[in-house]
């Protein structure tokens, strides 16, 4: 079972009893001013409230001004305080939007989704606003140099890359309210299919995730969508569903399988631990792992994450085998995940996050 992160609750001291004329834990200086009565080890900060009373000392490593597990978020995540579960490594940000040609801060971009070429590199493709999609190329995983052109140019939204069974590589993304799809030979020029893979009005929602689908191994694929939040909207109730095809080209709704779809306004339940995720929590932007073996990983994103882990949001893991899904797991703060694994065995996830002030980035983590 993952740990979960600790936290120091803060408490006062009592001041039963207590005659003296400054408060418990201070005393009385030349100038008769109240400080502390003893000084404070290297990596401790001690806290005085505005009424002079004292709060114990607290680990200088432990984040401040947020609330304790079970309670309200009450600040913003700390800069640099990020949830990572065991056995991953932070590889920190990879790419910014100045590295897929864009130059205006807070311009939207990103969802990367990534494929292993036949050589060994690995191709990455993100969302680049007023663009389309682009691509980056790399030998490691982590350091990227973007490749000539656009594979697909405006309007689309969410790419999700994935091998063709007939050979060569199909792209599937967003656009409008549709799931559309395209198929390269060589990852770089395209041909966009007629029609559309899957629609938004079949779930009911403007909106629509591309298809991200692995082999069950039972002569047919599922594949996995979600609606997602509309432009200037907040957090709200979303879901994961699931589809089959037996030809990646004609896709069927099964049935809601992650969270939930909300009414207008309607708020997903806030996280404060990891052990509160459940199958009935909100659920958006699913990115599936082929074990292989007729089983997956699918990796979607949460939206209401405690500040004290990461929050605001959180991507989460759970393993389809069959008709079961495991309870999710939280594996990162961050959204939009991708997950491939490299020719020396090492899984590297792709994910998004943003900073008012520079915009979107991507970010990797490897295991």
């Amino acid at each position: 079972m993952k740990k979960l992160l600790l936290f120091l609750i803060l408490s006062l001291f009592s001041t039963q009893g207590f005659t003296a004329s400054c408060p418990e834990g201070t005393k009385e200086n030349k100038n008769g001013k109240c400080v502390p009565a003893h000084e404070p080890v290297k990596g401790e900060q001690l806290l005085i409230q505005p009424d002079g009373q004292m709060m114990p000392p607290i680990d200088g490593s432990a984040p401040l001004g947020g609330h304790a597990p079970g309670t309200s978020p009450q600040d913003p995540p700390i800069e640099g305080k990020k949830y990572l579960a065991d056995g991953w490594e932070d590889h920190g940000i990879i790419l910014k939007a100045k590295d897929v040609g864009l130059n205006s801060q807070g311009v939207g971009w990103g969802d990367p989704t990534a494929i292993l070429l036949p050589d060994g590199r690995i191709r990455l493709y993100v969302l680049a606003e007023r663009l389309g999609i682009r691509s980056l190329i790399s030998s490691d995983g982590l350091q990227f140099k973007l490749e000539k052109g656009t594979r697909i140019r405006q309007p689309v939204s969410h790419p999700e890359i994935a091998k063709n069974t007939a050979g060569g590589y199909r792209l599937f993304y967003g656009s409008d309210d549709q799931s559309k799809s395209a198929i390269s030979n060589d990852g770089l020029n395209f041909t966009v299919e007629s029609g559309s893979r899957f629609s938004a009005s079949v779930i009911g929602s403007p909106t629509l995730s591309p298809i991200s689908y692995y082999d069950t191994k039972q002569g047919y694929f599922r594949g996995y969508v979600s609606d997602l939040p509309g432009p200037g909207t907040g957090p709200g109730v979303h879901g994961v569903y699931s589809l089959h095809s037996e030809d990646l080209v004609h896709w069927h709704l099964e049935g809601l399988v992650i969270g939930g779809r909300g009414e207008k306004g309607v708020m997903p339940e806030p996280i404060n631990r990891e052990s509160e995720a459940s199958l009935s929590m909100s659920a958006e932007a699913p990115s599936v792992y082929d074990h292989g073996d007729g089983t997956a990983d699918i990796y979607f994103c949460f939206n209401m994450l405690s500040p004290h882990l990461g929050g605001p949001t959180g991507v989460f893991k759970t393993t389809v085998d069959g008709e079961s899904y495991s309870q999710p797991e939280l594996i990162v703060s961050g959204c939009d995940p991708n997950v491939i694994q490299l020719r020396n065995g090492t899984f590297v996830m792709y994910y998004g996050d943003y900073d008012p002030k520079e915009g979107g980035y991507v970010l990797a983590i490897t295991r």
